[in-house]
């Protein structure tokens, strides 16, 4: 066993066979895992962090955006309900 585990070569196959396994067991309980608790979820989160090569996050947007209405207006906006045309100075 130490023989194998002093092999350079060795290390990086099993580091290869563990991200693979770890990569399609992770895409298989997707939506499983998207039903947990914020928690448990992060507890995914941070073993993807871990591999040699950290595998890209999914993006988790809030179910709602709420806003506040002031004096300022930007037509432009992303959230704009209404276009603004031009200002006046």
């Amino acid at each position: 066993m130490y023989e194998l585990l002093s092999d350079p070569k060795v290390i990086d196959k099993l580091e290869q066979e563990a991200g693979k396994s770890f990569q399609e067991w992770s895409e298989h309980h997707k939506a499983a895992i998207a039903g947990l608790a914020d928690g448990r979820k992060e507890t995914y989160r941070k073993l993807r962090r871990q591999a040699a090569t950290p595998e890209p996050e999914e993006l988790e947007l809030p179910p709602t955006y709420e806003e506040q209405v002031g004096d300022a207006s930007y037509g432009r906006h992303l959230y704009a309900t209404t276009a603004v045309s031009s200002r006046a100075s």
